[in-house]
């Protein structure tokens, strides 16, 4: 996107922020929008005072507090955003994304990868060097038809033995009994999960269909979208359904918001920036620390010079200060070659 669009987008939507601060959509766009215009500080600002100003739970909102801390180089916050992220909903894709920036485990691979969409995965195919997941994020994704002989329930109920409360496995288990049509069971599964996850945008996804494709039970299941449309608009779950209770400003945000993520999704951006930049730097950091530990000092230090310089003269000390721009030591240099003659 043309940087001038981008600034005529913030300062639009800045004023739409002024007349509306609570207003879910108007805030999105103007955080998308400052976000690709890199214009991280306003990021932090502007996020947490529409989290501070507004008593609902925003995913989005929560995404970009993450970036702008890792953006301003604070680690420590962004890795507690993170933490809060989860623990609204695991599966939040681009929290999984920018969390590979500084923590680049296998895992996180993993997660990230299972978690963003097709589209997504294609843009990003470069950056995740062909990296299969592996249980149990293999079985992330329930296909529609289900074979009596690939024993998938007893897989994933395996795989719950040894991490009973992975919230992941346990929705991946409530959506595989809905399609083999234990309903009950589906039930109970997911109201365990929703009880400790309420937010979680995939258990919710899947109570809605609960609800309307099986027990009947319409009006619900929209209230259940509606909520799902609240944590985060552009979410992969509502697929359209909110046009049934948008209202034609909104939608057509809403098609803009969808439209930024389609196209110029801002921490898809941020992350093929900056994920190779930190990764080299602390392949670089790495490289200089074992130099340095190759010959540790006698008291189990490492030694800070491998090949000690020799030692100078006054004069040469003070030529050698000089050159690197340091005024005083080079005088009291001189001065004590001088003293000595």
């Amino acid at each position: 996107m043309k940087e001038h669009i981008i600034f005529d987008r913030i300062e639009q939507y800045e004023e739409a922020v002024n007349r509306r601060p609570i207003n879910l959509l108007p805030n999105l766009l103007l955080l998308s929008y400052v976000a690709l215009g890199k214009q991280y500080d306003k990021l932090s600002s502007y996020s947490e005072q529409f989290l501070m100003s507004n008593p609902r739970i925003n995913i989005l909102v929560e995404d970009f507090i993450m970036l702008s801390s890792l953006a301003n180089n604070q680690p420590s916050f962004a890795d507690i955003s993170f933490r809060n992220i989860c623990s609204i909903d695991p599966e939040e894709p681009y929290a999984h994304l920018m969390r590979l920036i500084t923590n680049h485990s296998t895992e996180n691979f993993y997660k990230a990868k299972i978690f963003l969409s097709a589209a997504e995965l294609k843009e990003l195919d470069d950056f995740f060097e062909g990296k299969e997941p592996e249980e149990p994020y293999s079985f992330y994704r329930i296909p529609s038809t289900i074979g009596i002989k690939d024993n998938l329930e007893l897989k994933i109920r395996k795989a719950l033995e040894k991490d009973p409360t992975n919230p992941v496995l346990k929705t991946s288990l409530s959506e595989l009994l809905l399609k083999m049509n234990k309903v009950e069971e589906a039930q109970k599964e997911l109201d365990a999960v929703l009880s400790v996850y309420p937010n979680y945008t995939r258990a919710l996804n899947i109570k809605a269909k609960l609800l309307q494709d099986y027990l009947e039970e319409e009006e619900k299941g929209i209230e259940v979208y509606k909520k799902i449309y609240e944590l985060n608009p552009v979410s992969p779950y509502l697929k359209g359904i909110e046009v049934v209770f948008l209202n034609e400003d909104e939608s057509i945000m809403v098609n803009e918001l969808k439209s930024i993520f389609r196209h110029d999704n801002p921490f898809i951006a941020f992350f093929k920036e900056n994920f190779k930049t930190e990764q080299q730097k602390k392949e670089n950091q790495k490289s200089e620390g074992e130099k340095t530990a190759e010959y540790p000092a006698p008291n189990g230090e490492p030694e800070v010079n491998e090949h000690p310089e020799e030692e100078l003269s006054h004069l040469d000390e003070g030529y050698k200060h000089l050159s690197r721009g340091n005024h005083k030591k080079a005088i009291e240099s001189f001065l004590r070659d001088l003293k000595k003659k």
